[in-house]
């Protein structure tokens, strides 16, 4: 059974990530940087993105792409400090700079839904 504060940082954001791809219905990604916590909740058919792990590269073409699969990003306040900025630099500086829209959001996350129509010339080092 996990601590509340691991309820509240891992699984509460975890779960409602799942929730919303579940209605959604479509061949969504979620990119996220508790992969394993999605993962084990989640539907093994579900794909998943880990932040940690992914370079620019892989992220612009995801993102380029993602009219034909939708994005979720799901954004924890916990792993987006600036010694994480700085730690995981243009990846996640990247993914964070992003046209979307946020389709919800609880305690310590947010849900992001990126954009259909984004262009990848709006990234620049040091957003």
């Amino acid at each position: 059974m996990p601590t509340e504060d691991e309820w509240r940082s891992r699984f509460a954001p975890a779960t409602a990530a799942l929730e919303y791809a579940q209605r959604a219905q479509n061949s969504l990604c979620v990119i996220t940087m508790e992969p394993l916590t999605v993962q084990m909740l989640g539907n093994p058919d579900l794909r998943v993105v880990d932040l940690e792990a992914a370079d620019l590269g892989t992220l612009q073409e995801l993102v380029s792409k993602a009219w034909m699969n939708p994005l979720l990003v799901l954004r924890q306040d916990d792993r987006v400090s600036p010694t994480d900025i700085d730690r995981y630099g243009d990846p996640l500086r990247y993914i964070l700079s992003v046209p979307h829209t946020v389709v919800d959001q609880g305690d310590g996350y947010q849900l992001l839904m990126l954009d259909n129509q984004v262009s990848l010339l709006g990234f620049r080092d040091g957003l």
